[in-house]
């Protein structure tokens, strides 16, 4: 699972020509393996950016083989064409020397390999960066995302799958899938597992230690100062709190593997079957560990919580079709939900940090302007057609919300007999019996035969329609008393940057726009305070004052520039938390079983 390289790799498949690849195949005829299908990576070590694969393939008794590159992976619920990334593509075989493979749309490949007892499929994968991440590859580290990196064949799809690993010099590698005899070799039953588990590999540091009877493992790559030290305390806090609370079986293995970024400008994060990896900016460590400590909560419980509500779009050639669901705002939702809750009823939040983190949500749900339209149910299902970033983080918040007012509601109307953990300990445990996907339908059907209220209407007007989310009502419940105002916010429209800081959206007429920013210049600074990403860059805003000047200091062509702003204002509803209630016993006990996570029951109302 986590291995050291201690000799000098041996690059094959990558720089043999095609005549090479023909003997090494006559050469294998005598010998077996364990496994029909053996896929093979390197890394390209000349220029730190591509990685190479091969796909051996035994035994076969199939006339045509159709090879496919996912247009989308577990992990990242995001289309992307990785196709356009594949170069080098041939096919060799014992019987047939270079075997035809026509390409019949921009990924798949149809192979005629008839007659052929053993097949080599081999191709140059460029990969510097990932989609959702970052960077994927340099010289100190590689991740690989197995379902963008490895191509699965429709005919073999179901079987049995063999891994190696060609490891620079020096290096670790950490894997969820299982090991095999010789280092750095791995098995997966079949192509779905060996896209749950991806690879991690560079210099890091491990630390192991116990999930209530299960293994985790902590691996961090990047400097070990500020409070780094601090996150594998809680990751295990974390982790051993929601395996309890699932009373799920112990984890065989999970990792959490943490590279550590000076310069990254926000934190980043994917989470998979039984590891999650994360990127975090040094200032993130520093300053915000807390917010760090809810995502690793977030990510752990999409082990549950994930890719089962996506589980048909795993089978095999829907995997080249964009998924769809219309319960995005669930899955991302109900894991954010708890990645919080893990955070205070692990000892990490006090009930200030938790509602604080609620207040800053709600507000920064109401500062979008189309947080009522469209429909979460509509957002879910056609996130592709939009802005694809924007998007998911306001699916992420709002979804977030709504499972905390669900929470509420229950609470409150089963007199605190029930709340949302009984609901996702049920839906852990049909993912475990039914191995099926799990619709919206479901969903609505599970909370009213839980919780035996009916959340048809709930749905109707949240879910599905677009209504104010009924915030001051349900927090009332918990005796957290807020109130709302109309405000005015400082507002320069609409800005995007990119991973580079240069600006790729800009709204027209807006204070930026009319002050002489334009699209391609690199956003350097806003009255001296610094922005590195979009993160940064709100928070800078948030900083001025409505009806003021703003100096910005950007890059354009190779030089730096100063240019002035006139900030205008933007009406926005606000809420502040205004009391505790201290004195109602029923909301006192309401909110310490919601925040404890312990069970208290009520008098039923009068």
């Amino acid at each position: 699972m986590i291995k050291k390289h201690l000799v000098n790799p041996i690059k094959l498949i990558s720089k043999l020509s095609a005549f090479f690849l023909f003997i090494l195949l006559i050469g294998n005829l005598s010998g077996t393996t364990r496994h029909k299908v053996t896929y093979s990576l390197e890394i390209d070590e000349e220029k730190w950016n591509s990685f190479y694969i091969s796909i051996t393939i035994e035994n076969n008794r199939n006339d045509r083989l159709l090879c496919v590159m996912p247009a989308w992976a577990p992990g990242i619920y995001a289309n992307n064409n990785h196709d356009e990334d594949v170069s080098e593509f041939q096919v060799v075989g014992d019987v047939i020397a270079n075997l035809g493979a026509l390409k019949i749309n921009k990924n798949s490949w149809l192979i005629n390999a008839e007659k052929n007892n053993l097949i080599i499929i081999s191709y140059k994968l460029k990969r510097s960066k990932d989609c959702i991440l970052g960077k994927c590859i340099g010289k100190d580290f590689a991740w690989v995302n197995n379902a963008t990196t490895f191509m699965y064949i429709r005919e073999l799809e179901n079987v049995p799958i063999n891994l190696v690993v060609n490891v620079p010099f020096g290096w670790k590698l950490a894997t969820g899938l299982s090991p095999s005899r010789e280092d750095f070799e791995y098995s997966a039953i079949n192509y779905y597992q060996l896209i749950q588990h991806p690879i991690y590999m560079g210099t890091f540091s491990d630390l192991y230690f116990s999930i209530r009877k299960g293994n985790g493992f902590f691996l961090l790559d990047g400097p070990n100062n500020f409070n780094a030290g601090k996150l594998p305390v809680i990751a295990k806090r974390i982790a051993t709190y929601q395996t309890y609370l699932l009373m799920a079986q112990p984890l065989e293995r999970y990792l959490f593997i943490c590279k550590i970024i000076p310069d990254q400008r926000e934190i980043t994060s994917l989470a998979f079957g039984n590891s999650s990896i994360f990127y975090l900016p040094s200032h993130a460590i520093k300053k915000n560990i807390n917010d760090v400590g809810k995502i690793i909560g977030s990510s752990f419980f999409k082990r549950w919580f994930g890719p089962q509500f996506l589980l048909n779009s795993f089978q095999g050639s829907n995997m080249i079709f964009k998924p769809r669901t219309t319960l995005l705002w669930f899955t991302d939702g109900i894991c954010n939900y708890y990645g919080s809750l893990s955070m205070i009823r692990g000892g990490f939040w006090s009930q200030d940090d938790f509602l604080n983190h609620y207040l800053k949500a709600i507000n920064k749900l109401f500062r979008n302007t189309n947080y009522l339209r469209p429909t979460v149910a509509e957002l879910s299902y056609n996130i592709f057609e939009s802005n694809y970033k924007e998007t998911k983080q306001i699916l992420e918040l709002k979804g977030e919300l709504l499972c905390l007012l669900m929470d509420l509601k229950i609470r409150n109307e089963t007199n605190n007999q029930k709340n949302i953990d009984d609901v996702v300990r049920f839906i852990k445990n049909w993912f475990d019996n039914k191995q099926t996907t799990f619709t919206e339908d479901y969903l609505l059907a599970t909370l009213n035969s839980i919780t035996s209220i009916d959340f048809t209407n709930f749905f109707d007007l949240y879910v599905n329609g677009e209504m104010e989310l009924p915030f001051t009502e349900y927090f009332s419940n918990a005796g957290i008393i807020i109130e709302s105002k109309t405000d005015t916010i400082p507002d320069v429209g609409k800005i995007v940057l990119d991973e580079t800081n240069k600006v790729i959206q800009l709204a027209e007429e807006a204070p930026l726009d009319l002050a002489g920013l334009k699209l391609g210049d690199y956003f350097l600074a806003m009255n001296d305070i610094k922005c590195q990403g979009n993160s940064q860059l709100l928070e800078a805003i948030d900083s001025l004052q409505a009806n003021s000047d703003a100096e910005i200091t950007i890059r354009r062509e190779g030089l730096s520039l100063v240019i002035s702003a006139k900030v205008t204002g933007k009406e926005v509803k606000v809420v502040n938390f205004k009391s505790i209630d201290e004195e109602t016993e029923r909301s006192n006990l309401i909110r310490e079983s919601w925040l404890s996570g312990r069970r208290i029951k009520l008098a039923p109302k009068k």
